[in-house]
């Protein structure tokens, strides 16, 4: 994500619990502003950086 940019990413899981970035868990992730589940997927609102996530199973 560019400097000054915010995005809406949504997983393919229904719980955050699964969902890891940069191998921590969610919670930890200091630039995730807005974390939630919903049945169509994980839902993760962005600032600016480079991610990698992983869902377990």
């Amino acid at each position: 994500m560019p400097p000054n940019t915010t995005a809406r990413i949504v997983l393919p899981t229904t719980s955050v619990a699964d969902v890891t970035a940069e191998g921590r868990p969610l919670s930890d992730m200091g630039g995730l502003w807005t974390v939630s589940s919903a049945p169509d997927g994980v839902t993760l609102d962005v600032g600016s950086g480079e991610y990698v996530f992983r869902i377990a199973g």
